[in-house]
């Protein structure tokens, strides 16, 4: 801040520099042209009429008749030097009002320049700029000190926004204040009161309005205050004291009329630095937001880049900053680019928010575009795009979980199907199965009672049996009877107890206690599911087995059964898919030192290699839908998995398949869990 004698320098240098740059006036050069000539006038008048005195005294005493000539002379000398005085006091008075004219624009000029030196400050922050405010409207009512308050007219307060350097200087109060309520003010506060300029030319002389000034305060002698309104509500006051001359109207005009222009800058330096931290704060949200932010134009067909954030660096490969200007076919592949534009024309056409599932370089994303309306011509949009490529996966997960357990459940239902069914199969297969024995005793009773017979009614006709009844004998095939008797009975034997081995293996795929765990042998646990699909395989193919020795391994019997029914229903699948020809499927099995081999190989149509890789995949299926669930594949690899083993696969299109799966003599792990 610099000292008071420079700014009032300055600030004459200023007003003077602006005075002599105006021409003057005529009126003004005529009037001084008067005041000379009637100066002149007089002053020829009086010497005149002295040395016409003087002449006439001279002759009196001889020319008596020239004091008539004598009294006219000295009439019009007084009457010239009347005019003339008149005339100068004229002159005078039109003089002084030119000075106050002069001096009121000189006042205009400085507060002009105040105001203008006030607008062009490069001020770094509004209490900067009210700081240089400050000074300079001390300088221009030629103060000593001077403070601004801001005023809450709701809250009744006011609240130090700054002293002139002059103030805390001199200021010696032990806890300055800075915050005052209207009721505890003195007459400062009355300018809150009465809601106009308060001026106090004798501070000492005794007020009502005073409460006096804490210990340490700065001495006042002269005192002006001034509110500052906003909306016919006061915002601030502005006190200035300790002028060396009175105050007067003149200097209230001055501080109002500054302070008012002040407060407008105050406001638009605000607005501005608002304007500069929303910019900053939209700034950092564009460089640290999670998702995608950007800004764009349409223009005929094309939609343009205004604004982005940086991360869309992850998404397209460049930084955001040189994204700006670019269309989206500079940005983005070609049919999605297109996608892009067409949805962004929509919105600004229609002016209607659009919402977007988007799938980009194997993300997913969904984006909101609403427009933004601006008071020119430009269609502009914004929107946001989020990656939901983690809640997508998580969705296809919950999903494959749902249906795997939907099919846990199916295949649930179907053991519990199972176990009914083999329950309620065994009771009348039990019985059967007894009469059948039964009745085959009885058939071989029969037996030996008719051959009986016939051997007693040979002995009595000389050792052949009557004619009729060789013939009757003939006629009903009793020989081939009683041979397929013993035959049918032995079928019936033989479907009786393959109808107890499908119950069995039924009972043993409907186990209810999934995860029990026992000593298998993996050659039974093969037949078992063999048994179950052979309806399926007798029509389809032929099948060969080739098994070898296996010890027992410790597993879950129903889990790896399901596996094997599993690998022979595809293998069937596989046959079908390929032609109406009948195939081969062949089942083989071997161990080595650490692990036992169960092999399925067919003769069906194949896996192309790129599918290889996908076929464990849960819900994977090159099946019609509604023919697979994907599922089958998936939930056997995971079984095998859990019992620390593998399920290989080698393939040739229009070959076959070979389906290996691999389980350790010794599990590691508990099968099943």
């Amino acid at each position: 801040m610099r000292a008071m004698g420079d700014l009032k320098n300055d600030r004459d240098s200023a007003g003077q520099n602006q005075l002599s740059a105006m021409p003057k006036s005529p009126l003004k050069r005529l009037i001084v042209g008067l005041a000379l000539v009637s100066v002149v006038v007089g002053t020829l008048a009086i010497l005149q009429l002295l040395h016409t005195s003087t002449e006439l005294v001279r002759q009196t005493e001889t020319a008596y008749e020239s004091r008539e000539e004598m009294y006219r002379v000295v009439g019009m000398a007084g009457f010239v030097m009347l005019m003339s005085g008149l005339l100068v006091w004229l002159v005078y008075r039109k003089w002084l009002k030119m000075e106050m004219v002069e001096k009121e624009l000189r006042h205009n000029v400085e507060r002009l320049t105040l105001i203008q030196e006030v607008t062009h400050h490069n001020a770094t922050s509004v209490q900067d700029l009210l700081d240089f405010a400050l000074d300079r409207v001390i300088a221009l009512t030629e103060s000593r000190i001077g403070y601004i308050y801001n005023y809450n007219e709701d809250e009744r307060r006011f609240i130090l926004n700054t002293w002139s350097k002059d103030v805390m200087d001199s200021c010696r109060v032990a806890e300055p204040q800075t915050i005052y309520h209207l009721d505890k003010t003195g007459i400062w506060g009355e300018v809150v009161r009465q809601r106009a300029p308060i001026m106090v030319n004798d501070y000492t002389a005794p007020s009502d309005l005073k409460k006096g000034y804490p210990e340490g305060h700065v001495q006042l002698s002269r005192f002006l205050s001034i509110p500052v309104f906003e909306n016919d509500r006061i915002v601030a006051v502005v006190g200035v004291a300790n002028k060396r001359l009175p105050y007067d109207q003149v200097d209230i005009q001055n501080l109002m009329l500054m302070m008012e222009a002040v407060w407008k800058i105050t406001e638009r330096f605000k607005l501005q630095e608002e304007i500069i931290r929303i910019n900053e704060r939209f700034a950092l949200f564009m460089k640290f937001s999670p998702i995608y932010c950007y800004i764009k134009e349409v223009s005929g067909q094309e939609s343009t880049v205004v604004q982005a954030s940086d991360n869309f660096i992850d998404m397209v490969g460049i930084p955001a900053a040189d994204m700006i200007g670019k269309n989206m076919r500079q940005l983005f592949p070609q049919e999605f680019a297109d996608s892009m534009t067409t949805d962004d024309i929509q919105v600004v056409s229609d002016q209607k928010v659009l919402r977007l599932e988007e799938l980009l370089k194997d993300k997913y994303f969904i984006t909101y575009k609403f427009p933004i309306r601006t008071s020119g011509d430009q269609n502009i949009l914004a929107g946001y795009t989020i990656d939901i490529t983690d809640l997508k996966q998580s969705e296809e997960t919950v999903r494959k979980m749902q249906q795997q357990l939907m099919h846990n459940d199916k295949l649930a239902s179907i053991g519990q199907l199972a176990a009914g069914m083999a329950h309620e199969i065994n009771n009348p297969i039990g019985f059967v199965g007894s009469n059948l024995l039964t009745l085959g005793k009885y058939v071989e009773k029969y037996n030996g009672y008719i051959e009986k017979l016939e051997q007693e009614l040979s002995g009595t006709t000389g050792g052949t049996l009557p004619e009729a009844v060789r013939d009757m004998r003939r006629s009903m095939k009793l020989d081939y009877v009683m041979r397929d008797i013993s035959v049918l009975i032995d079928e019936s034997n033989e479907g009786i107890e393959r109808v107890k081995r499908i119950v069995n293996d039924l009972k043993t795929f409907s186990r209810a206690d999934s995860s029990a765990r026992g000593k298998a042998d993996l050659n039974s646990c093969f037949e078992s599911a063999i048994t179950i699909a052979f309806n399926e395989i007798k029509y389809i193919a032929e099948l060969k087995r080739d098994y070898g020795e296996l010890p027992s391994i410790k597993c879950n019997i129903q889990q790896i059964n399901q596996v094997f029914l599993n690998l022979l229903i595809n293998s069937v699948h596989a046959i079908k898919a390929k032609g109406s020809e009948i195939g081969k499927i062949a089942v083989s099995s071997w161990c080595d030192e650490h692990y036992a081999f169960i092999a399925v190989t067919d003769s069906g149509c194949g896996i192309p290699n790129e599918n290889l890789v996908k076929i464990f995949d849960a819900f994977y299926t090159t099946k019609e839908i509604g023919k697979g669930t994907g599922l089958g594949l998936s939930i056997s690899a995971e079984i095998i998995r859990k019992h620390g083993g593998e399920i290989r696969v080698a393939s040739e299109v229009g070959t076959g398949s070979t389906f290996t799966v691999c389980l350790p003599l010794q599990p590691e792990t508990d099968a099943g869990s």
